[in-house]
Parts: structure tokens; sequence; C-alpha cells
């Protein structure tokens, strides 16, 4: 059932679904660190390395006995020069997102009613606020946004990962995207490749010297 003027319940698109903020979430409280690096990685395709093996970790509960919240206690855990870095990309990101609880409903506070800040800088400058912002952010970045959607739709066609073969391919969907802006243009696109349509031999024995019922 089409649902009309899905802002005013803070939906729309997949920031605001349920099943993509529940995933990126910690078990009994939100992530700012996890949904950051979902819309670093699955959305504009630019992920930061893993964190090293003593990167510790902050509570699994969203309230604490010392009161703090989840933004201080990551600000605490960011103190470290060797997680800064990282963490300056990926947490203004999902900072934005903290409205939303663990399974993705709207709040106005936490639970032991302190206020929500939704606001983050990043490591550019740039500064982020809430949900409109964040989507602001990805418009202003849609370049990546269409590469990362034509570089996942490539791999799943394929059932493989994108290898060099595929990047005139994928050049061609872009220009595809800023022609048409259409998402069946894409399919038709992919579907006609000569890697979609043919399959390379299992064997490396020289077509030649195959019987002909091979």
């Amino acid at each position: 059932m089409r649902v009309a003027n899905v802002e005013r319940h803070h939906r729309g698109g997949l920031l605001g679904l349920g099943a993509v903020l529940t995933v990126t979430s910690a078990p009994l409280r939100t992530s700012p660190v996890k949904r950051g690096d979902w819309v670093l990685r699955r959305v504009l395709g630019t992920p930061v390395p893993p964190p090293p093996a003593d990167a510790g970790s902050i509570s699994a509960d969203d309230i604490t006995a010392d009161g703090l919240t989840v933004r201080a206690r990551l600000e605490a855990h960011r103190n470290d020069t060797s997680c800064q870095n990282c963490h300056s990309r990926i947490d203004p990101l999902g900072f934005a997102l903290e409205q939303y609880d663990v399974i993705g409903r709207w709040r106005e506070q936490y639970r032991d009613g302190q206020t929500i800040d939704v606001s983050g800088k990043l490591s550019d400058g740039t500064e982020i606020s809430g949900t409109n912002g964040l989507r602001e952010y990805l418009r202003q970045h849609e370049h990546l946004f269409r590469r990362t959607l034509c570089t996942k739709l490539v791999g799943y066609a394929f059932g493989r990962r994108e290898s060099i073969s595929d990047v005139l391919l994928i050049e061609q969907m872009m220009t595809d995207i800023e022609d048409a802006g259409c998402f069946s243009v894409l399919v038709e696109r992919v579907v006609s490749s000569r890697q979609f349509r043919y399959q390379r031999s299992s064997t490396d024995e020289p077509l030649e010297a195959r019987k002909p019922d091979e």
C-alpha cells in the first residue's frame, strides 16, 4: 500500500528503513559507528580500514552507571589518535541517525531522558546534522552513490566481484544514469553486455581440441 507524506513519519528511503537501522545497531543500543560505516561502505563505496586489535569497545547498553550518552563514550574512545582518523569519518554519519533507536523507531530522547545530539563534523570540516543533513551530504556525493550502485549491480548479475574487464561497462552505466536516470536502463546495459551473455570455459583445454559434443 502506498503511504503518502512518509516524511512526517521520519521515513523514506534506506536511511529510514527499519531493517537497515536494526542491522546497524548493537543488541541493546544504537551504534553510530556501525551506521556510519554502513553509509560509507554500502552507499558511498568508500570503506575505512578495519579497527586495530586493541581498539577496545564501549558498553553494550545505552544506559550505564556513569550516565554518559553513546556520543560521550565514543568521544572518550576517540582520544587515541590511532582511532580518531577513522572515527572522524564514520561517527558524524552515524550520529545523524541517532534519533532512530535500535529497531528503527523514532525517538526524541534517550531512555534515561537525556537529549539526543544528531550533529557532527567530518574530518574535512563538513558539518552534518540529522537525517536531512545526511541526505543533503549524500546528494552532494551522488557520483559515489551511483558508482556503488553500478558496481553492486554488476556484481549481483555476474555472481562475482568487479574485475578489470568490468571497468568500461561500469563507465557506460554511469553515463546511462546521467542521460536517462532510470534503473531499467542499467539492467538493460548489464544483460546486453558481453560478460553477461558469455561465460568463460571452466577448462583450460583449447576449444579445437575438445569433442564436438562438449
